[in-house]
């Protein structure tokens, strides 16, 4: 019974050596169970359990208990030690002294097949072995198939044969991934292993791939008709833990690359009649090493992996945290004596190595190669904890370090290394002990590479009111090239020459640059030698060392929007009555000058604590300048030219407009007196390299009339219904705030408490300033900004959003006092004693408001609540009063509408424009409704026009109402004349954005005296009005930018059959310079516009360079992945600054190649992958 057991479970008759009969092995079993029953605490009767069975050190007979016909009795049980660790097999046995099997078609075994003294089969089809085959003396295993070792099969004898006619053979480690959690790992086995006590012989008819073990005590030879593979086994795991109740996830990611070797105790000899690939796998011999391919010969490492990625929170604090870790893991040819390699084509080692106790002789029929990889290790820990009134508090480290592992050849004897092609180095390590010897039919190039070291630290600290930061980093290249060390000489032969990298050091030589680096280095000594010849090509490489340090503090968003807020009503004020004599453009201009310079002088004071030195250079640096002239100028001209364009009154200091907001033709003409004064700032902005976009111009137009009308119509439907200040009023307030800021792109949060907190305290305010205007809208926004600093992850934006919210509520939502009484006085004493303060204020009150929501009787108040006390209050009965009026008096009003367009009087209608299309025909003709134009027979007509003293003749066709001519659909945009006369439009716009210092006007106004003199003021006035400027973004490009005008820059790629085609940043197309549309490196720009401090282009299409722009083009259309571009640029050289970032469009879009032909220069410059910017070609 236990020798058949012990037959089943291993496969061998007998389990140790010295026994030869069944007895004798049984008392051994039993006499091995004796020394562990106290050891193991074992019982008779009781079957051991599964520990114990682990614990096991020899193999035991055990008596259990077992039912046998009804009966208790005692039956032996065999236990074998360290079970899934020995060499047992399936029950199966097939066993002689010489045996030999023929099989007609596939054979297969999981058993055992040994013969005691030679072991031969011959199968027709394949042999799969997963068992064990032995022989003590000869073992020949032939296949016409394939012949595969999987499942940790064993082929071992004393001289081994493996021969396929026509199949391959492999020896193979099974890896198998399975998932775990939400991790996965690999399933790996021991390998395979054919070994052989003497020699051994393997002969593949197709494949020779070894992922595991081949051995041999004596000579072996591996040979394949086709390709002869040594392969590493990828060992992946993904472990995904949770801690902390899970706040702390952890990712473990590990590779290790298991390698398969073959040692030889004598020779080895590898032979491929196609390629030879050893990845990260060792071939060893005690003698000489040869390996012959008749294609290319590759030696290269693989990478071992370690990533460690871990994510926490604690309260309102957020951590990632990474430590990422390759090792290269080398290629390997060892032997004691020679090592002899050769190919047809290409040798090339990566990262790998070749020692030879004697001689090394490497022969490439082509190139010959010894290139490097890289070891990287990244660390990172990126901390960010956030707390109320806009604290927060960032931590981040980040440091990367990547150093490259080149290859190696070392040798007791003589290096010889040979190439019919070219030879190429980097960083490669040869060391003989004797001569090496460089011998390349083309040319030999030594290239440098360069080591990274990276870091940063940064740290920040602050809130709404007060911020810190500080942080230090570091990047530092390490150029390093190929050491050569020989105890004899060192002998450089290349047809074709010699090209070598050197580190480039600010004047100096090649020859004193090669004395520090050998002085530094003394194993790259072989430069001086290269350096007496007269065919070398020294390239001399930039190293990059940057390093950055800073630490500041200030002032928060919300201080500084405070600050500004304070300015603005206190400076304003001051400033405008001091320039009161300079007319409205210049006082309104310097006014807002003033309160920039004085907001700007505040928050560096403090800033830089007190230091009056830093204060002024703050105030005068080129920035705030620049801001000083855009904020002049659009007050100045909103003061003296826009207000009288639209009919409207600005306020310079609170920037209020006035009004009818209860009417859309008066909504329309607030929102023209918004798009001319942002308009009016993006062009200046763009003028004077601060920015801008007319797009975004127009947003911000847009959002400012519907903050207004919102508001305003809140006063309309609550007046008398609701109470100011009242629950139901914050109520309403908040939610038409929260909608607003929502609209505008921030938050409906901001909005509420801005406009809620602003209507539940602007009574209190108004009665403590005092009917001031300035002090009101100044108070307002204080609260509004103080409202929204309350909540949480609060930044300058939320707060800039939660004043513009504040001062909405504010100034277009209560009856303004104050400056009524004011212009009464003002007009009495000009009027030189004609009219005196009351009259005047008589006729005021029969006036409606523009703007607000009071009409000629509207107010209704409490005698608590007076707020003109000298007006004639009738007592209702009710505690209310109202007003009673005086008599309209025409000439008084006419002489107060003179002075100001703030007030309407029913009886002072605007006479609406003439509808032509309604008057009475003398003829057949047809007429444009609008303009009484006489249309063509294509239904168009045509207006002569003057550009800068030139005549022009666009066609227009007809429009129905002014919305269609401030759409620019009236315009004939195919008319060749028409389109000469917008390219000369766009071109005067040009000019006059850049006619800063003599206030020229804007693009709009020869647009407007266009349109006026074809439709009518009236249109025109509407058109403006309605807060339209597509005229000008459709017909004449965006207000300020030039698109349209001639390229100077025409850049054209191809790719296969497409061509694609783009210009300069001012000459391409308005429907292609999106500003919102980022460019595939806009990542790139904005690091390095941070690091500059400048305004950097092609970080989007409206400030791309036309290069830049073709290959987004060509990304967008799906052609660039895998594709090669031929770039042609004209009209000027690719400038230096694009040259890097073109390289990295073409990495970032997936090119693999790009050639670049200059027309203006006839250079040719080219990128390949890996290239940080592009080079010229030879």
């Amino acid at each position: 019974m236990i020798s058949d057991a012990v037959l089943a479970q291993t496969g061998q008759r007998f389990l140790a050596n010295g026994l030869n009969d069944d007895n004798e092995q049984f008392r051994y079993l039993m006499d091995n169970a004796l020394t562990s029953k106290t050891a193991l605490n074992l019982s008779v009767g009781v079957r051991l359990t599964s520990e114990q069975v682990a614990a096991l050190t020899h193999d035991i007979v055990w008596m259990e208990e077992r039912i046998v016909d009804g009966q208790k009795v005692l039956v032996p049980v065999l236990y074998l030690a360290q079970a899934e660790s020995r060499n047992v097999r399936g029950g199966s046995l097939i066993q002689g002294r010489d045996l030999t099997l023929i099989a007609g078609n596939d054979l297969v075994n999981v058993g055992t097949l040994r013969g005691t003294h030679d072991l031969s089969a011959d199968v027709k089809g394949s042999l799969y072995q997963g068992g064990l085959v032995e022989a003590n003396e000869r073992l020949s295993l032939m296949a016409t198939d394939s012949i595969r070792n999987a499942l940790a099969g064993e082929i071992r004898g004393n001289q081994v044969s493996l021969t396929t006619l026509r199949g391959d053979i492999v020896n193979d480690r099974t890896a198998i991934a399975v998932g775990e959690g939400s991790g996965m790992r690999t399933l790996v086995d021991d390998g395979g292993s054919i070994s052989a006590r003497d020699t051994l012989s393997i002969k593949s008819g197709r494949d020779l791939t070894n992922s595991s073990a081949i051995s041999s005590g004596g000579d072996a030879s591996l040979s394949a008709t086709r390709d002869l593979n040594l392969l590493a086994t990828r060992n992946e795991s993904e472990i995904h833990e949770m801690e902390d109740g899970g706040h702390r996830s952890t990712i473990t990611t590990t590779v290790e690359n298991l390698a398969s070797s073959v040692t030889a105790g004598g020779n080895l000899t590898l032979d491929a009649g196609r390629d030879i690939n050893v990845i990260a796998s060792t071939a060893k011999a005690e003698g000489n090493l040869t390996a012959d391919a008749k294609g290319d010969l590759t030696l290269a490492s693989a990478g071992d992996e370690h990533n460690v990625e871990t994510r926490s929170k604690d309260g309102k604090k957020r951590v990632h945290e990474e430590d990422n870790h390759t090792v290269q893991k080398a290629a390997e040819f060892i032997a004691s004596g020679n090592v002899v390699t050769r190919s047809g084509r290409d040798t090339t080692l990566i990262a790998s190595k070749i020692s030879a106790g004697n001689e090394a002789y490497v022969y490439a029929g082509n190139d010959l190669n010894l290139l490097a990889a890289q070891n990287k290790d990244y660390t990172l820990y990126d901390m960010k904890e956030k707390g109320g009134w806009g604290a927060e508090k960032t931590q981040r480290d980040e440091v990367t370090q990547i150093t490259h592992v080149g290859s190696e050849i070392k040798t007791g004897g003589n290096l010889t290394l040979i190439s019919e092609g070219d030879q190429r180095y980097q960083v490669a390590k040869l060391e003989s002990g004797k001569d090496i010897t460089l011998d390349s039919g083309g040319a030999i190039v030594f290239e440098g590479v360069k080591d990274l070291h990276d870091e940063s630290h940064t740290k920040s600290d602050g809130d709404a009111f007060w911020t810190s930061s500080k942080g230090k980093g570091n990047t530092d290249e390490t150029l390093r090239q190929t050491q050569m060390i020989a105890k004899g000489n060192i002998t450089i032969k290349a047809v074709e020459g010699l090209q070598i990298d050197l580190k480039e050091v600010n004047q100096q030589s090649v020859s004193q640059t090669i004395d520090a680096m050998v002085k530094a280095d003394p194993q790259l000594a072989w430069l001086k030698q290269a350096e007496a010849r007269g065919d070398v090509d020294w390239r001399q490489v930039k190293e990059i060392h940057e390093s950055f340090k800073y630490s500041n503090s200030g002032l928060g968003p919300a201080s500084q929007i405070i600050i500004a807020i304070v300015m603005a009503a206190i400076v304003g004020p001051a400033a405008l009555s001091a320039f009161a004599g300079m007319g409205t453009v210049g006082a309104a201009g310097l006014a807002a000058v003033a309160t920039g310079a004085a907001t700007n002088a505040t928050t560096s004071f403090i800033n830089n604590g007190g230091n009056l030195g830093a204060v002024f250079k703050d105030v005068t640096s080129s920035d705030a300048l620049k801001g000083y002239v855009i904020s002049g100028v659009t007050a100045g001209l909103t003061a003296g030219v826009f207000d009288g364009i639209v009919k409207t009154t600005t306020n310079p200091l609170t920037g209020k407009v006035t009004v009818d907001l209860s009417s859309l033709e008066g909504v329309g003409r607030f929102a023209g007196n918004q798009i001319l004064q942002a308009e009016t700032s993006a062009l200046l902005g763009k003028a004077l390299g601060q920015g801008g976009s007319a797009s975004d111009a127009l947003k911000t137009a847009l959002f400012n009339t519907l903050a207004a009308a919102s508001f305003n119509a809140v006063g309309d439907y609550t007046k008398g219904v609701v109470d100011d200040g009242s629950v139901q009023k914050i109520a309403i307030h908040a939610m038409v705030g929260g909608l607003l800021a929502e609209a505008t792109g921030g938050d409906f949060k901001t909005g509420a408490l801005a406009a809620g907190a602003n209507e539940a305290l602007v009574g209190v305010l108004d009665n403590l300033v005092k009917g001031n205007d300035n002090l009101l809208t100044m108070s307002s926004q204080i609260v509004g900004v103080l409202a929204a600093t309350a909540q949480k992850d609060v930044d300058a934006s939320t707060l800039e959003k939660a004043a513009w919210v504040a001062k909405n509520a504010s100034q277009y939502n209560r009856q303004l006092h104050r400056e009524d009484h004011e212009l009464a006085e003002q007009l009495a004493a000009r009027s030189g004693g004609k009219y005196t303060v009351e009259q005047i204020e008589e006729q005021l009150r029969l006036s409606g408001i523009n703007g607000t929501d009071i009409q000629p009787g509207y107010d209704v108040a409490t005698k608590d609540g007076f707020y003109d006390p000298s007006a004639k209050w009738v007592d209702l009965g009710n505690g209310q009063y109202v007003q009673q009026l005086a008599k309209l008096d025409l000439d008084l009003v006419a002489y107060i509408r003179a002075s100001t367009s703030n007030y309407t009087w029913a009886a002072f209608p605007v006479a609406p424009d003439h509808d032509w299309s309604k008057t009475p025909s003398v003829s057949d003709e047809v007429r444009d409704r609008l303009s009484g134009r006489v249309l063509d027979t294509q239904g168009g007509f045509r207006s002569s026009v003057l550009v800068d003293g030139e005549a022009f003749n666009p066609r227009f066709l007809p429009c129905g109402d002014a919305s269609c001519v401030a759409s620019g659909a009236g315009i004939d945009l195919k008319d060749p004349e028409t389109q000469r006369w917008i390219s000369a439009g766009n071109t005067k716009a040009a000019k006059d954005a850049l006619a800063v210092g003599s206030l020229a006007p804007l693009p709009m106004a020869w647009v407007g005296k266009v349109l006026g003199s074809v439709f009518g003021k009236g249109v025109v006035s509407e058109a403006i009005g309605g807060g339209s400027s597509a005229v000008v973004a459709k017909g004449l490009g965006e207000a300020g930018a030039a698109k349209g005008v001639s390229p100077v820059v025409t850049a054209e790629g191809k790719i296969g059959g497409a061509t694609f085609t783009d210009f300069n940043q001012t000459a391409r197309p308005a429907s292609e310079a999106n500003a919102s549309q980022p460019t595939l490196i806009s990542d790139r720009v904005t690091a390095k516009a941070d690091a500059s401090g400048k305004i950097l282009p092609n970080g989007n299409m409206a400030d791309a360079h036309a290069e830049i722009g073709v290959i987004q083009q060509a990304y967008t259309a799906g052609k660039t992945m895998g594709a090669s571009m031929e770039l042609t640029v004209s009209g000027k050289a690719v400038c230096g600054y694009c040259r890097g970032d073109i390289a990295a469009m073409a990495e970032k879009s997936g090119l693999t190649s790009l050639e670049v032909k200059e027309i203006a220069t006839g250079k040719t410059l080219y990128w390949q992958p890996g290239m940080r910017a592009l080079r010229e070609r030879d």
